[in-house]
């Protein structure tokens, strides 16, 4: 849009470098990360490094959809990075929504330049357009993991239940693994109490799905037999499914086969019997990195799958 070609460039400038200061710096292993305690609006600041005149305009146009905020945080990040926008990378890094007519969505994008990484939230429409987009932390160098995983976790776990991410609500939510898991551990570390809430969220046989064990074991890191074990520990015995027949037996073999009610199945389907053990996980879990990630595995697993009848709840 031509009003955002009469930003001040300088101002801009400055008034990002506040956003991530040494007040903002979050511990890393590497690299250097921050995470804001109030999220940064770039529509907000950009408005700030616009003449007087025209900040009405760029309101109206916001409003009037001519101008998506969604540019006002590109300009920002090109600004503080002194790079053009072309140079600017998106991915996706969490993605909420809710089955109903009007189809909400919102989640986190991670916008990359060739030096620096951006974590950007994008609430749901009832934030209103200035505020849909802000930025919720910084790492530097941009190809930096452990960096950009300081930054996320911090970041996730201050605004968790300001944005309605998981564990606050999800009908359905899909995300970046591991790091969506890690940041859902550093949630549960600082609020230990919602470990009863993920434990209510666990598999029950009817809602077993072909790949679920295997999901849960790629993103713990777990082996497979441990997976098994832990399952087992919640009073769950899984057992891989009987390979797929080409037909029915025959003759008097029939009646038997009918009789042990077995059925069709995919030969990497799993059965699951429910069982009472998930509570004593979810009190193991502060201590125990293993039921930890476990709980949360599955749990991530239950957002992306669950059935339209089937809703997440509310922690609240």
């Amino acid at each position: 849009m031509e009003l955002l070609h009469r930003v001040n460039r300088q101002k801009l400038c400055r008034a990002a470098a506040k956003c991530f200061n040494e007040e903002t710096a979050v511990s890393s292993p590497s690299g250097e990360a921050w995470a804001p305690a109030s999220p940064v609006y770039p529509l907000l600041v950009l408005m700030e490094a616009l003449p007087k005149e025209s900040r009405a305009t760029v309101l109206e146009a916001v409003s009037d959809g001519d101008l998506d905020p969604k540019e006002a945080t590109v300009l920002f990040i090109a600004c503080h990075d002194a790079c053009h926008r072309s140079r600017i990378h998106r991915q996706n890094f969490l993605s909420c929504w809710v089955d109903s007519m009007g189809g909400d969505c919102w989640g986190i994008d991670f916008y990359t330049t060739a030096g620096s990484g951006y974590a950007v939230n994008i609430a749901s429409e009832g934030y209103g357009d200035a505020a849909r987009y802000s930025i919720l932390g910084m790492w530097r160098p941009a190809e930096d993991e452990l960096a950009r995983s300081a930054c996320v976790k911090a970041a996730y776990a201050a605004h968790w239940n300001e944005f309605y991410l998981p564990p606050k609500l999800g009908e359905f939510a899909r995300g970046l693994q591991p790091l969506w898991l890690e940041c859902l551990e550093e949630v549960l570390r600082q609020c230990p109490w919602h470990w009863e809430t993920i434990a209510c969220q666990m598999p029950h046989e009817e809602e077993i799905r072909p790949g679920r064990v295997e999901f849960v074991r790629s993103v713990t890191g777990l082996r497979k037999e441990r997976v098994a074990e832990m399952y087992r520990e919640a009073g769950i015995r899984i057992r891989p499914a009987p390979e797929e027949t080409d037909a029915p037996p025959a003759g008097k073999n029939a009646a038997a086969h009918r009789k042990r009610g077995r059925r069709r199945r995919h030969p990497d389907e799993t059965a699951e019997e429910d069982g009472p053990g998930y509570r004593l996980l979810a009190h193991a879990a502060p201590f125990d990195p293993d039921s930890a990630r476990f709980l949360l595995a599955n749990y991530c697993y239950a957002l992306e799958h669950i059935s339209s009848s089937q809703r997440a709840t509310d922690v609240d």
